[in-house]
């Protein structure tokens, strides 16, 4: 097992903001995705086809959102990361802290940052291609559908840009809007610091429905028609994505920040009453349920029947998702909030120990330690073959081999 100390080229990087540009309506349709789940009495049909398949993931090589894909799985079938003693390929630093985690396509990496920026940087050299300002804080992680980032900011705003000619497009609620939207189809899927759920339809920018009474640090995660989302209210819900009307809730101890993950017909999610859940998708009904002792805030990452989950006193858990069994769990030093990356081989986990940490994924052994200048909630991002990672002083960080 190795140590290694994150070098950070001194300033950064820096770059202005590209000249926004005007994209017609035909243009939007062209790069919305083709998925159709959701609708709101009937007044979508003519929008979003029960016909067309769902295809969210097409990009190769990419990470498209925060833990990967709609349904928050986080597991990544594009190979490994770094195995053993990482180098850093490169580092990048942005103007403040980074509390959310990146997005990557084939050619770029999007983070954002505290410092009110969006950010594109070229994935294999570290260098910036362009940048986005916002009104304030970013928290929220960047989601890509089709060409189109997507994410909140504290300025109470969703925001749109096109990653091929930067246009923009924002959709203002007026609170802050911290969590990760989960986007299907040109349907962004959303909640908000008024405890509102939202879903709004950026072909034709209009809001399709709302919902009180969830979190805003809670991220939705949506399947066959359900979205799941947790509550400050001690509660689970389950939404019908379609209508906004609520198909079952189910309440804990304790209040629920963390986001879910979903694999078959099973919602797999921890709460501040330190356990974590297993519940039938369709009916909210525990399968089972697994104690932690501490509090869980960190997101679920589901992968090959296996769910991923760390605790506040920064034990790392591997749990056979049928059946509820324990596969392993790992002490590590410092709380985990971040979601773990899981790939063939290997989990990679971010600490507020300040460290990275790659484990093997079957046993659950420490294979490196990474250190950075900071602690981080930032969840590792895998794609390139290369680890990307940040951290609450704002460095960016891509490990490889």
């Amino acid at each position: 097992m190795r140590t290694n100390q994150y070098l950070i080229a001194p300033g950064g990087l820096t770059g202005t903001d590209m000249v926004p540009k005007v994209s017609s309506r035909r243009a939007y349709l062209r790069n919305l995705g083709v998925a159709s789940i959701v609708g709101v009495a009937g007044c979508l049909d003519d929008i979003l086809s029960d016909e067309r398949p769902i295809v969210i993931d097409r990009l190769d090589g990419a990470w498209k959102s925060y833990q990967r894909n709609e349904t928050n799985t986080g597991g990544n079938n594009l190979g490994d990361g770094p195995i053993d003693d990482p180098t850093v390929e490169w580092s990048f630093s942005a103007g403040r802290g980074i509390e959310s985690s990146m997005a990557v396509d084939e050619h770029y990496v999007y983070l954002t940052s505290l410092d009110r920026h969006l950010y594109a940087v070229d994935a294999f050299t570290g260098e910036l291609a362009w940048s986005y300002q916002t009104q304030n804080d970013i928290r929220s992680s960047p989601s890509i559908d089709e060409g189109n980032l997507y994410f909140g900011s504290t300025d109470g705003s969703l925001h749109v840009v096109d990653t091929d000619d930067e246009s923009r497009w924002r959709f203002r609620v007026g609170r802050d809007i911290s969590c990760s939207p989960a986007v299907v189809d040109g349907v962004a899927f959303f909640s908000a610091e008024d405890e509102r759920l939202y879903a709004v339809d950026v072909v034709e920018q209009e809001e399709l429905w709302n919902r009180r009474g969830v979190t805003p640090d809670s991220s939705p995660v949506i399947k066959d028609e359900l979205l799941i989302i947790g509550s400050n209210h001690v509660e689970i819900h389950a939404y019908d994505a379609r209508s906004g009307a609520r198909e079952w809730r189910v309440e804990t101890d304790a209040v629920l920040a963390s986001t879910a993950a979903i694999h078959d017909e099973m919602v797999i999610m921890g709460a501040g009453d330190g356990t974590i859940y297993g519940l039938d998708l369709h009916t909210g009904e525990e399968e089972w349920s697994v104690p932690t002792g501490v509090s869980v805030f960190s997101r679920v990452t589901i992968r090959d029947h296996t769910a991923f989950v760390g605790d506040d006193g920064g034990t790392l858990y591997a749990i056979d998702v049928p059946s509820g069994e324990l596969v392993w769990e790992e002490p590590l030093d410092g709380g985990i909030w971040a979601a773990p990356a899981v790939t063939d081989e290997m989990v990679y986990i971010s600490t507020h120990a300040e460290e990275v940490i790659a484990l093997e994924r079957e046993t659950g052994s420490v294979r490196w330690r990474a250190t950075n200048r900071a602690s981080s909630n930032t969840s590792p991002t895998v794609a390139h073959g290369m680890v990307y990672t940040g951290d609450r002083h704002g460095h960016v960080y891509a490990l490889t081999d």
